[in-house]
């Protein structure tokens, strides 16, 4: 029983750091981001890789994040490793026009000095009708 209460610790931890980075993400808070994106962080989107700099200076793009919805989220957490999988809906603003992105989002998560950072993500986005 104290393993799965271990697990279900694990899984809150990085829950808070996720949802602390999205937060951070959000308001633009580039060194807020910092902590929680690994130096090694590399992200797929649309078929195309990308590294912790060029995530960076996305932040800084002029792109207006309004909201992230969540759904489906699922933790697995493997020792000092972990992947959470979620499907997402973001509402943004993209040269004063309104935009939405459903995608399915996952990151993989590793435990250093004792916090959670996320050092791979890749996202696909959610095809016409499925659910």
């Amino acid at each position: 029983m104290a393993q799965n209460t271990d697990v279900n610790s694990v899984e809150r931890e990085i829950e808070q750091a996720h949802a602390a980075w999205m937060a951070a993400a959000v308001r633009g808070d580039q060194e807020a981001c910092e902590q929680y994106v690994a130096d090694e962080f590399t992200m797929v989107v649309r078929g195309t890789e990308f590294g912790r700099a060029q995530w960076m200076r996305n932040l800084q793009s002029g792109r207006e994040l309004e909201t992230i919805q969540r759904f489906d989220q699922r933790i697995r957490v493997y020792g000092d490793a972990a992947m959470m999988t979620q499907r997402t809906i973001r509402h943004y603003i993209l040269d004063n026009v309104e935009r939405m992105v459903e995608s399915y989002v996952t990151d993989i998560w590793v435990r250093r000095d004792g916090r959670w950072q996320v050092v791979r993500r890749h996202t696909a986005p959610v095809s016409p009708g499925a659910a």
